[in-house]
């Protein structure tokens, strides 16, 4: 229970609980009579009946409760009555009731001179709790905290070294800059005080001047004091030395390290608590021996410590093991199989909390050297009480370790998880057994019958994730594909999510020919063309049905030309009209040739793993025994320097419901634009779109090699390519919307097209806003957390063009606003988030106008240069 709360229990006998700020814990229990409704909560609080009163506390602790007003200058007027000196408990009850008040958030920062004499006393509780107070509100008034620094100062030379080392603590935790010049002497003497406990509190003491003045702690002499007080004969002194070290010297990577220290620390090794040898071990992990002799010495030395019970120690050890051997392949080999039992002793914790870091650890060990661990497979399979994140962790190891002779039983392992109640277990299970039949091919067959009856199961996620996996295994053993269709065309119907479509389109489109149901499937999801949401599955359709048109182009011819109809004609997919207006024009250019473009003999792949993630465990595996290997990234994208400030909008209520969490800026209305270069930019725009177009158009009207109407479109050619031809779209330079209007608009209008692009760099999201003004593009909102920047946009349409415009301006000069309003046209509005660490960006257009796609495409050929 927290200090300073109290509760009871609403019935007739009340227990109430006082927890006076950790000093007294007492009961009170009071028989409560009906008080009338009249009475104030003053009195309530305060009469209790004494033949009521089974017992008497000494502390009451009533100021708990909401204060009366005037209560804290009733607290002052106590504090400087010279008859409450006289009385030390009194004087006690007083204080407490302040800090009590400080606790629940009141504001008693006016008894801060008062609080400032109640220093000057022998007491060492009423002290503990003035210093606390002084330490909260020296920095909201830091001129009047410049009184306490004497008393502090003269705390620091008191006799009691538990009254020096307090005071010197409180007096380094004031974080008020202008009286750095008061703390260095102190700190000072207190690294050469007598007592452990004050050189202790003055080491630290170091390192919160250096939060505050770090410039004055580089430049003096106290970076050397540090280094010489880890040989001080107190462990708690010597480990906040290392600790303070590390703090200071962050940016050269922590202190530095030699052979000297090294021996030092590790000598001193069995005089440490288990946490300060993890301290230690993660200083010699940095250490690089000159010779092989010295790392056998260490490595026998920390021998022991992998049998403790710590799981920390145990894998600060591993840590300094694997640092040490890196550059000795077989001695690194030999520490993989002296780790092994330590590692699989822990992973048996029944604590989840301290399992969990351990599992994660052995999952990093796995991935690095797989066939080490082949051996203890079965210490990977999940136990009914593990949660999920285990989970995940050890199904991922036994797709990891299978090898010829163990492959078959964690087959069957892996194939009871299907059924487990978490959707992501059984997805990931039927992701792991098609992992092993693509890396061990002895197993091919076997896991292929496991696949094959997950085709019977009801539950859509399974088929889905079973057809993907059929997929991967088609790309690297083509041959296998007889045993697999004839089983999988039945089910090819009822897949329902995305991945699962695409995986049955690219079936449909590279083995169609094999099987006569295959044009009759294609045809059900070209008919659901217009319900399809996703994009990436209508991309994979006209890719299948390009190919099944090749293999089989009697049956298909017209079922692609209704295809590429509704493809060229849907304005809220931008990439799928491109696409299908490349389909159709390579198919008027020359049929062989198109035929040889789409249908081209694929090769057999052999790994599927980026090699981004080698990379990406390299760096983790480097930082291993830290969050990143928990977290399963390197530290740089997790770990901030600066806290992010939230900045809040005018208005309430956020651009978007689902991200609360998102930093906004609001834009100027009025901000000014520089429109001569803004209509250049909009002409070379125009004239660079209208030479692509002329070119396409050309493309279309070659006669010379053209197959003539394949798919029964020639009448609808102008209609098709209607898209391609319409007059330009010119952007409004001072587009009209407020933050107010946007929020309204976002919220109300429908998604019109969803769109993926990665950046050539990660750093080119800090360049869009600016290339996106030029093109007339308004930010509303912008702001980054963490590794995740936002931005929304909006553009207008201008119906009347600019000749027509210049016209109006001379002719009605005192109605020029007006009318500039008047010939603005609708909005568009964009939302783009881009991950700064790999450039991934998501970009999302709504909008009400039949241009869509016009100001899709002027948005993308403004960032071209910068997505990859």
């Amino acid at each position: 229970m927290k200090s300073g709360v109290f509760f009871f229990l609403d019935v007739s006998f009340k227990r109430r609980l006082y927890v006076d700020l950790g000093f007294e814990v007492k009961f009170l229990i009071v028989t409560q009579k009906r008080e009338r409704k009249k009475k104030s909560l003053w009195e309530k609080r305060h009469i209790i009946k004494k033949k009521d009163r089974k017992y008497i506390m000494s502390g009451d602790g009533s100021y708990f409760v909401d204060h009366k007003r005037g209560e804290v200058l009733e607290l002052k007027q106590q504090l400087r009555n010279s008859k409450l000196d006289q009385d030390p408990k009194a004087k006690r009850e007083v204080i407490k009731k302040v800090i009590a008040y400080m606790t629940l958030g009141i504001d008693v920062s006016s008894l801060f001179s008062d609080m400032v004499m109640a220093t000057n006393t022998r007491d060492f509780v009423q002290k503990k709790m003035v210093y606390l107070y002084l330490c909260t509100y020296a920095e909201k008034q830091p001129d009047v905290a410049l009184l306490a620094v004497n008393t502090l100062q003269r705390d620091c030379k008191d006799d009691d070294p538990m009254i020096r080392g307090f005071a010197l603590r409180y007096l380094c935790s004031l974080r008020v800059g202008n009286l750095v010049e008061y703390i260095m002497t102190p700190i000072r003497n207190g690294l050469t005080d007598a007592s452990a406990y004050v050189r202790k509190t003055a080491v630290m003491g170091v390192g919160k001047l250096f939060a505050i003045a770090p410039d004055m702690v580089k430049k003096s002499d106290l970076i050397d004091i540090l280094y010489n007080i880890i040989k001080d004969n107190d462990p708690g002194v010597c480990i906040n030395a290392v600790h303070a070290l590390n703090e200071i010297l962050v940016d050269e990577g922590g202190m530095s390290v030699n052979r000297s220290i090294v021996h030092h620390l590790l000598n001193r090794l069995h005089t440490l608590n288990e946490w300060g040898q993890v301290t230690v071990l993660s200083v010699v992990a940095k250490y690089e021996p000159s010779e092989n002799k010295e790392i056998f010495d260490i490595m026998n030395l920390l021998e022991d410590r992998l049998r403790h019970s710590n799981s920390a120690l145990v894998l600060a050890v591993i840590k300094v093991f694997l640092k040490l051997t890196e550059n000795l392949p077989k001695i690194h080999k030999e520490v993989y199989s002296r780790i092994k039992t330590p590692l699989l002793t822990l992973l048996s914790n029944p604590n989840h909390s301290l399992a969990y870091p351990v599992v994660a650890h052995m999952a990093l060990l796995v991935r690095k050297k797989p066939q080490l661990f082949g051996d203890c497979y079965k210490h990977f399979y999940c136990r009914y009480n593990d949660l999920s994140c285990v989970k995940e962790l050890k199904v991922e190891m036994l797709a990891n370790v299978a090898n010829k002779s163990n492959a078959v039983e964690i087959l069957a392992e892996l194939s009871e998880y299907i059924t487990d109640v978490q959707v992501e277990i059984a997805r990931l299970a039927v992701q792991s057994i098609g992992k092993i039949a693509i890396r061990v091919e002895d197993s091919l067959n076997t896991a292929l019958q496991h696949l094959i009856s997950f085709l019977e199961m009801s539950q859509d996620y399974v088929i889905s994730e079973t057809c993907v996996c059929v997929k991967n295994i088609l790309r690297k053993y083509p041959q296998t594909y007889e045993q697999i269709l004839q089983q999988l065309k039945s089910n090819m119907r009822n897949v329902e999510e995305e991945n699962g479509k695409c995986a049955v389109l690219w079936l449909l489109g590279e083995y169609g020919d094999t099987f006569t149901e295959a044009p009759y499937i294609l045809e059900e999801y070209i008919d659901e063309y217009a319900n399809e949401q996703s994009s990436q599955v209508k991309l994979e359709l006209l890719s299948a049905t390009m190919k099944l048109f090749f293999k089989t182009p009697g049956e298909v011819q017209a079922m692609l030309g209704r295809l590429l109809a509704k493809a060229i004609q849907d304005t809220t997919k931008i990439h799928v009209r491109d696409r299908a207006v490349f389909y159709y024009r390579l198919l008027q250019t020359d049929v062989n040739k198109a035929a040889k473009i789409i249908n081209t003999p694929k090769t057999v792949v052999d790994v599927f793993e980026d090699p981004a993630d080698r990379k990406i465990t390299k760096r983790i595996f480097d930082e291993f025994n830290s969050l990143a290997v928990v977290y399963r990234k390197p530290s740089e994208l997790f770990v901030s320097e600066e806290i992010p400030e939230l900045e809040d909008s005018e208005d309430e209520e956020e651009v978007d419901d689902e991200k609360l969490n998102e930093t906004t800026k609001t834009q100027d209305s009025t901000d000014n634009v520089n429109n001569h270069q803004n209509h250049s930019n909009d002409a070379d725009t125009n004239e660079q779109l209208t030479d692509q177009l002329e070119t396409t158009d050309n493309i279309a009207n070659n006669k010379n090699n053209n197959a003539g109407d394949l798919l029964g479109l020639e009448d609808n050619n102008d209609n098709l390519l209607s898209l391609q031809t319409d007059s330009i779209l010119t952007l409004n330079t001072e587009p009209q919307c407020t933050p107010q209007q946007f929020q309204q608009a976002w919220k109300q209008l429908s998604v019109v097209s969803n769109t993926s692009r990665r950046l050539k760099n990660a750093s080119n999201a800090q360049q869009i806003e600016s290339y996106l003004k030029n093109a007339n593009f308004r930010t509303v909102a912008s702001g980054t957390v963490n590794v995740q920047m936002k931005l929304y946009l909006y553009c207008q349409e201008v119906y009347a063009n600019l000749t027509l415009q210049v016209f109006f301006i001379i002719l009605f000069f005192f109605f020029f606003f007006l009318l500039r309003q008047q010939i603005s046209g609708e909005l568009h509005f964009v939302e783009i988030v881009a991950n700064l660490s790999n450039g991934d960006c998501k970009i999302t257009f709504k909008g009400q106008s039949e241009r869509n796609s016009q100001v899709a495409d002027i948005f993308f050929q403004t960032l071209g240069n910068l997505f990859a």
